[in-house]
């Protein structure tokens, strides 16, 4: 008899002591809770976060709270208990309180260009998370907001905390940590175009790095690994990070390591989804969508949250299983009127679809190959004369001694002409890693 311990499918078991609380008062009673409380707490009156002062006339304070997560492993264990003091940035009023919310995010694709080019040419590839990120940020705006629960100045209770510092919650706290991680970054000699905002790149005559950023998560590789090891050192001057080694778990994403290629999957993720969609044990589909589907323009679904957030995730999950992509875009209408029936009972619509086939394939994910990158020992004719072109003297480099060429059925000379009419480094830069995404990046495992 085969059971399903046999086949491997088994699950953690999760302790009682492991439920996050959902009060101070709880956590007073928990001794590891209690720690990371005290530890949070200290971390921002050592950055000088705020400082006391009385409310001033005509303005109003913003509240806080305390956030509890038991951070997790990639295979489900304990890593950490975390405890984050969050502003309640809802109460904020556009105009007194904040102005400028954007902040960049390094995007999929390049993050597969990157894991490629640094796998094509034997380079590791740095993991590094930054402790408190967002305390780093500084602000613009004057922010006043209420002293946290549990750690009120008892000689003092009547004062408010002035922000110094951006806190977790804040509107412009994302903004401000990656203006501030920019400039530090710049200081380093690291450029960014207006396409690739996220992605730093410091080209010299004798290393090359690359720096993807993601909020805190921050992955580094390059040529020189005595240079990456430098970079590294610069920042653990300027901001309190842990150095997580070589890639392993970036973004909920597993990377697993062969000799020659990478395996990024979402076994994990895709796991703790079919759970709340309480379909872990539905049926095998060998598409993510049937021919034959009808949809209905039902009244909207009964649970639409659960609905948008089953969406939500599956679009994320589209970054390692790019099949289920076409089902998951049927699922984004705008009006969440798309229905297997008639019912609007029917609240998961086509998504049991795109969760068939990832709870069939949960451990596949994509393979980055370098095969597929044509390496050629060849030197672009115009390449010294267009770099004098788009460099400062002070500023000119060597062109490289191997030169990542891709065939493309438009000539490359062509291209080369009309960026040294533009004349602009920024579109240089774009162009170059535009063409490392022509050839195919990776090779699905039988699907």
């Amino acid at each position: 008899m085969v059971n399903r311990s046999k086949n491997g499918i088994s699950r953690l078991k999760v302790y009682a002591t492991t439920l996050e609380p959902s009060s101070v008062v709880d956590v007073l009673q928990q001794e590891q809770w209690r720690t990371a409380m005290i530890d949070e707490f200290l971390t921002p009156i050592r950055n000088r976060t705020w400082s006391l002062v009385s409310l001033p006339n005509g303005r109003k304070t913003i509240g806080c709270k305390w956030v509890f997560k038991v951070k997790e492993n990639s295979n489900g264990t304990i890593n950490k208990y975390k405890v984050r003091l969050v502003a309640k940035g809802f109460h904020q009023v556009a105009g007194f309180d904040f102005n400028e919310t954007f902040s960049p995010v390094v995007k999929p694709t390049t993050i597969r260009v990157v894991l490629t080019i640094a796998l094509a040419n034997n380079w590791v590839v740095r993991q590094l998370d930054i402790n408190n990120a967002f305390l780093n940020g500084d602000l613009q705006e004057k922010v006043f907001m209420e002293q946290p629960p549990g750690f009120v100045d008892t000689k003092q209770p009547h004062l408010v905390c002035k922000l110094h510092k951006s806190l977790y919650g804040l509107k412009q706290a994302a903004g401000a940590w990656f203006e501030k991680l920019r400039n530090v970054l710049i200081a380093f000699g690291f450029i960014t175009t207006r396409s690739y905002q996220s992605l730093f790149i410091r080209i010299t005559t004798t290393h090359t790095i690359f720096v993807l950023v993601y909020v805190d998560d921050i992955l580094v590789t390059g040529y020189n690994n005595e240079e990456v090891q430098t970079i590294i050192n610069q920042l653990n001057k300027s901001f309190t990070l842990k150095d997580l080694g070589e890639v392993d778990y970036f973004l909920s994403i597993q990377v697993r390591h062969t000799t020659e290629r990478l395996h990024p999957s979402q076994t994990k993720y895709i796991k703790d989804l079919l759970c709340k969609a309480k379909m872990q044990f539905a049926k095998s589909s060998s598409t993510p969508m049937t021919s034959r589907l009808k949809l209905y323009g039902s009244d909207p679904v009964e649970n639409g949250q659960l609905y948008r957030s089953i969406v939500g995730a599956l679009q994320y999950v589209t970054i390692t299983r790019p099949e289920i992509s076409y089902c998951v875009n049927r699922a984004t209408d705008p009006d969440d009127r798309w229905s297997t029936s008639r019912d609007p009972n029917s609240h998961l619509g086509i998504l049991p679809f795109a969760l068939i086939i990832t709870r069939i394939f949960v451990n596949v994910g994509f393979e980055l190959d370098p095969t597929h990158v044509i390496l050629r020992p060849q030197v672009l004719i115009n390449e010294r004369r267009l770099h004098e072109r788009l460099l400062p003297r002070r500023r000119r480099f060597k062109p490289w001694s191997r030169t990542l060429y891709y065939r493309s059925s438009i000539p490359l000379s062509l291209l080369l002409v009309a960026i040294i009419v533009m004349g602009d480094m920024e579109d240089f830069l774009t162009l170059l890693l535009s063409l490392m995404l022509l050839p195919p990046l990776f090779l699905f495992n039988g699907c």
